[in-house]
């Protein structure tokens, strides 16, 4: 995750990354909190739950970025 939002982040020094979780494990909200702040020069990184309703729908561990920058498109297990 943080690979990708270095690669298509525009005008880094200018945003605030926002890093949102729902029930993650810390130790991995910390693990990647480090590895962005090391790979993306940003004003500032945001940690945020998600809401219950989000939450609810996606579950349990599920840990997302949010920058603006270039359209990306991922599809899990492809790298």
């Amino acid at each position: 995750m943080a690979a990708l939002t270095k690669a298509n982040i525009r005008g880094a020094q200018q945003q605030t990354l926002y890093l949102v979780q729902s029930d993650a494990q810390p130790d991995d909200i910390a693990l990647l909190k480090s590895e962005l702040s090391q790979a993306v020069d940003c004003k500032e990184i945001c940690v945020l739950d998600l809401g219950p309703i989000i939450g609810a729908s996606i579950g349990p561990d599920a840990i997302g970025v949010f920058s603006f920058g270039e359209p990306v498109t991922f599809v899990g297990g492809e790298e």
